[in-house]
């Protein structure tokens, strides 16, 4: 029996920590306080594409239309071969939003402004879509390449996951992506959801020097619950740095854990990494055979504990640590 992780626990938490799994499906809801947004042109159709799945997204609202172009246009494709995920975001006729993936509602949060309660509704579609991918494992985590390699870089919402794969990026590594990993569990490969980054205000002030005023002043961003949010961070925003989704075999697991003066890393056994991994999965790994599939493909990859330092201090004693493996 294949190893399927099933995308119906998929969900993100509306209002509690971003990026962590909901531990069931909610049912879907509305607020009469929920604002209306842009009025609604007639449906179009958007392709995506993540590793070898594909989404086709009918979209009847023209904020939504705006969000998707900026944040996911590195994932769009042409309309080559039939789709195999489904998903659906309208306004209703009395201003509310209303989405689906696979005919399933997506849980709006209420009383949210328009571009943030866009951001999170098609945050929630492409979350249902990384989970849905076959054979693979959707992992809420930054990733990087280093030397023909990746690595995962693993741990809680806010602990700065995002400005530690920037960091590394400026001092050499590859830049894969900042929020989503897919790991395949046919063998120890792995690539990122290559949308566009985003970061919160909180952040700005530990990017590498080159990117704090590109960022502070970038054009896309709303107020969130810890202060400013940026979103569809490109290029120039980032000093060239830009998010891709090539296939890389999967080297190193990092689990950035707490944080202290000088950074410190301890290598892990597989055993022992298996359980906080699968904890950042977006629709966890429960039964036997899944989690035989994951100890089986990360068997002969390197997992380290990582005590954060400054990030730039984290990133150098990382590299470190690669050229001293390698």
């Amino acid at each position: 029996m294949g190893a399927e992780f099933p995308a119906r626990d998929a969900l993100f938490r509306p209002s509690g920590r971003a990026g962590l799994p909901s531990p069931a499906l909610a049912r879907s809801r509305y607020d009469s306080d929920t604002m209306s947004v842009v009025a609604a042109p007639p449906a179009e159709r958007l392709r995506f594409k993540l590793g070898p799945a594909t989404l086709a997204l009918d979209v009847a609202d023209g904020t939504a239309l705006e969000v998707l172009e900026r944040v996911y246009a590195p994932m769009r494709c042409a309309d080559l071969r039939p789709h195999q995920h489904s998903a659906s975001i309208q306004t209703l006729s009395d201003g509310r939003l209303h989405a689906r993936f696979a005919r399933r509602p997506v849980v709006i949060p209420p009383r949210t402004a328009s571009e943030r309660l866009l951001y999170s509704t098609t945050r929630e579609i492409f979350a249902r879509f990384a989970a849905s991918v076959p054979q693979t494992l959707a992992l809420y985590g930054a990733m990087i390449a280093v030397r023909n390699s990746s690595m995962l870089l693993l741990g809680p919402a806010m602990i700065g996951k995002s400005v530690l794969a920037l960091h590394l990026a400026h001092q050499g590594a590859t830049f894969l992506g900042d929020e989503t990993a897919m790991l395949s569990l046919r063998g120890p490969e792995a690539y990122a959801m290559p949308r566009r980054p985003a970061l919160r205000e909180s952040a700005v002030a530990h990017l590498p020097d080159r990117m704090r005023d590109s960022v502070a002043t970038a054009p896309h961003s709303f107020e969130g619950d810890f202060g400013r949010f940026w979103y569809a961070l490109d290029e120039r925003d980032l000093a060239g740095i830009a998010p891709s989704d090539r296939a890389f075999p999967l080297e190193y697991v990092c689990i950035l854990r707490n944080r202290a003066q000088e950074p410190a890393i301890r290598r892990l056994d597989t055993a022992a990494a298996v359980p906080h991994i699968a904890q950042r999965a977006y629709a966890r790994p429960s039964e036997l055979h899944q989690l035989s599939a994951l100890h089986k493909t990360l068997r002969k990859v390197r997992c380290l504990e990582i005590t954060l330092g400054t990030p730039e201090e984290t990133a150098s004693a990382i590299l470190r640590e690669v050229g001293a493996c390698g």
